[in-house]
Order: structure tokens, then sequence, then C-alpha cells
């Protein structure tokens, strides 16, 4: 119990700092008045390639970063807490995914900003991890997101209102394929499996073979004491 609640904490805390960050980066386009959407992923331009690292964090309105803000906190509090060993490559191959095939795929002159590629993908890979690891929590979790997220799947066709249909497609995509390819990693564990008691016997582990290896150079340096003897004095020359 106690290192769920550190793993919850621990989550938390990390969607926090990158939702903040997010923010921060709003605030100052704002505030300096930057346009920063010039740094999205401008398709088929070499300029715009550097979008596909800046396109999550650059938001073009209010109503745009708060609708991005609720579910990139509860997905990714979800995505720490159920698959820590997977969830920062998870979503860095999300994001690179979906910003590689806007940039190679998209109609060119219009900058595709915001991390709603980026939400897509976590939702889909959620999604999708119970039907590939078909294990209970996996498919608890893909039937919540289907219910909270069902709605997302019209933001996959062409629209006239400005949103990018395409980012949340390809982020979708990526989340599918990530949810395939780290679908043996992070399973559940036996129910009687203790996080803490197995650490625990790693460290008694360790000690016991350092003690084990002490013990063997103690007793080698006795054998070698009493297998020692001392030379044999010189036999002096007979008299003749």
């Amino acid at each position: 119990m106690e290192v769920e609640k550190r793993r919850f904490k621990n989550g938390l805390i990390v969607s926090i700092a990158l939702v903040l960050f997010m923010w921060l980066v709003f605030f100052i386009d704002w505030l300096f008045n930057l346009q920063l959407y010039h740094f999205g992923v401008v398709p088929h331009r070499i300029s715009g390639l550097w979008g596909i690292l800046f396109m999550p964090f650059i938001h073009g309105s209010l109503g745009h970063i708060i609708s991005n803000t609720w579910p990139a906190l509860l997905l990714g509090t979800v995505m720490f807490n159920t698959y820590p060993r997977v969830v920062f490559r998870s979503i860095i191959f999300i994001q690179l995914f979906s910003g590689i095939m806007i940039w190679l795929l998209a109609p060119t002159g219009i900058a595709h900003i915001g991390a709603s590629g980026v939400i897509y993908g976590m939702a889909a890979f959620l999604f999708s991890s119970g039907f590939f690891r078909r294990d209970r929590n996996s498919m608890a979790i893909s039937l919540l997101v289907g219910l909270l997220y069902g709605s997302l799947v019209y933001g996959f066709f062409p629209n006239d209102n400005g949103v990018s249909w395409q980012g949340h497609l390809f982020g979708a995509i990526g989340g599918v394929l990530a949810a395939y390819y780290f679908r043996k990693v992070d399973l559940p564990k036996s129910p009687d499996w203790n996080e803490e008691e197995e650490d625990d016997k790693e460290e008694k582990h360790f000690f016991q073979e350092i003690d084990t290896r002490l013990q063997k150079e103690e007793q080698d340096k006795i054998n070698l004491i009493y297998d020692w003897k001392p030379p044999s004095p010189d036999k002096k020359n007979p008299k003749e």
C-alpha cells in the first residue's frame, strides 16, 4: 500500500510539472506576444521540423490550453501509476510519431500546435493496452477510458474549426503502436508479491554473497598458513 501511495504521488507530481510548464510557455507567449505558433509543426518545411519537439507545449488560446489541461493531468497520472516503466518512452514515441507523420502527410502552409496529439495518444495507449495485455487492471482502465473519452473519436475526422485532426489521428495511432510494443512490460505481479519484501530479499542476498566471499578469502588464508612448510636446511657435503 505504501509503495502504491508513493507511486501515485510521484505520478501526480510529474503530470502537474509538465502541465505547469505548458502553462508557463503559454503565459510567456501571451505576455510578450511572441507568436510561438510559428514553432509548431509546419508540414513539408525544414524549419517546421522543430515543431515536432515544441508542438505539445504551444497553444493558440486560453480555451485551447484549458481543454488540454485536465485530460493531460488525468491520463498522465494514470499512465505514470499503471505503466511506470514505459510511460516516458511511450509519451516520447507518441510525440515523435505524431509530429513526423503530420510533417510528412498533412497539407502544407498550416502550423500544428497543442498537446492534443499526445493526449489522444495517451488515451489510445490506455484503451488498447487492455486488449493487448488481457489482465484485469489494464482491461478495467481500458473500459474507464472508453467511457470517459470515447467521444474523442470525433476528433479523427476533418473539420473546419481550425483543429488539427491529423494530430489527433496520428497521436492515437502512435498510442496504439506503443501499447502493442510495450505490451509485455509492467505486467501485474502475483497477489502474494510485495515490492518491499522483494527489495529486502535482494538486499539480503547481496550481503550474503559478500559475507560468503569474505569467509572464503579468510579460509583460503588459513589454508595457506597451514599448508606452508619451512624450507629444509641444505645438507652438508659428507667428509671423504
